[in-house]
């Protein structure tokens, strides 16, 4: 839980983000698929006092983040890498990552789908 300063901080960097056009899709397959999720969910790391925010994290029983990787990502490949790190291993949560171009490849997202109904079901 977030208290005070880091609270605002928070809350500061969800409101200024700006949704991708993969983002908007990806989520729309979400609400068509009726799969309960939350967006840009912030994750306070206590060892190195940073924020992480996933995408999308789509809660128990799955308990997975799902980042939607555009071009930068290449530019910040150790970062993302620390991050997916501290999902795993700190909160236990799987980390998805999904290139903007696979989000527009509907036979990805449906095999998708039946690999998540399964584990949602639970």
């Amino acid at each position: 839980m977030y208290t005070g300063e880091n609270q605002s901080l928070l809350q500061e960097r969800q409101r200024n983000h700006k949704d991708t056009l993969a983002e908007a899709l990806f989520e729309q397959f979400l609400v068509k698929n009726q799969i309960s999720y939350r967006k840009q969910k912030g994750f306070l790391s206590k060892t190195n006092r940073r924020f992480y925010i996933a995408d999308f994290y789509i809660p128990k029983p799955v308990k997975l983040v799902i980042e939607i990787d555009g071009p930068y990502h290449q530019n910040q490949l150790k970062y993302d890498s620390e991050r997916d790190r501290y999902f795993r291993e700190v909160r236990h949560i799987s980390v998805l990552r999904i290139s903007n171009e696979l989000v527009e490849d509907n036979q990805y997202l449906e095999s998708l789908v039946k690999r998540l109904n399964p584990k949602l079901e639970k």
